[in-house]
Parts: C-alpha cells; structure tokens; sequence
C-alpha cells in the first residue's frame, strides 16, 4: 500500500487556504491542507503502531505561517516560522525504525502547506491570490493523519 502521514493545522484561515489551492493546487479535491511529516511511500506492516510509538513523546503544539515562497518543481509554500523545530522534530521521528529507509535525506525538509502548482512565471502573476493571506497565521497542531493513497491519488 501507498501511504503518507501528515498533520492539519487548525486555524481561523483554513477555508481561504483552502480556496487557493482549490484554484493552484491540483491535489486540493484529494487531500485538505497539511503539512507533510513523511513523503509518499509503499508499506506493508503496522504502520499505526510505529506512528504512535514515534510520536509518544510529542504533544500538541502551535506554529505560525509566515510566508509564502515559490520553490523547486514549481510548488508554492505557505512556510512555516515559529513552531518549526517541532515540525521537523515530528518528521524526524516518523523516519526513523521502518521508515528510515525511505527517508531522503538529500532533499532539505521544509515544514509547510503546498498552496499550489504554478511556474515562476504563473506565480508572479498570480502572486496577488497569495498576498490575500494574512500572515502571520497562528495554528494548531493535534492531530496526526496516515493516508492511504489509491491508485486515482484520492485518499482513505
């Protein structure tokens, strides 16, 4: 199976984020807003378990989105400041025991909520949907989520 385990913030902007990436994101019908914690990838075994062994020791906690960026692969960010060290803290754990080796480390992790899919070109001239968002936004973090991905990229 195909899977990938992320966490939702819990804000007052969630609806307008989501109405941006209903218009640049073109996983919005198939996933909400959330910050991937790990990355795509194929399991077989308990994967429950691991996560909440894992994260044990991690409690809720807020984080702040302060700025939106264009970056590699034609993603747009909604980037995460305050509250950072504990995103990649979560991240950390999930990848190791039976995800370490799926863990890429040559790809630097930067906590954030994919707001779309654009080239530069795109970005800067739809760069006035983005600027709509007051930042910074101040966000929740309780809850942890392991997705399956079906074969149409929707999700259970």
């Amino acid at each position: 199976m195909n899977y990938c385990i992320y966490c939702t913030p819990q804000c007052s902007e969630l609806q307008k984020l989501q109405e941006i990436r209903e218009h640049f994101d073109p996983l919005a019908d198939h996933i909400p807003p959330h910050i991937t914690l790990v990355f795509p990838f194929q399991f077989e075994g308990d994967l429950a378990k691991h996560v909440e062994m894992a994260l044990r020791a991690v409690k809720p906690f807020k984080l702040s989105f302060d700025s939106v960026s264009h970056e590699q692969e034609d993603y747009v960010f909604l980037n995460v400041g305050e509250g950072k060290e504990a995103v990649v803290d979560a991240h950390d754990r999930l990848y190791a025991g039976p995800l370490v080796e799926y863990h890429r480390e040559d790809i630097p992790y930067i906590p954030h909520v994919t707001l779309g899919r654009l080239s530069a070109q795109e970005f800067e001239s739809n760069r006035e949907h983005f600027e709509d968002v007051s930042l910074p936004i101040v966000a929740s973090i309780n809850t942890v989520v392991i997705e399956k991905i079906l074969a149409d990229d929707s999700s259970r």
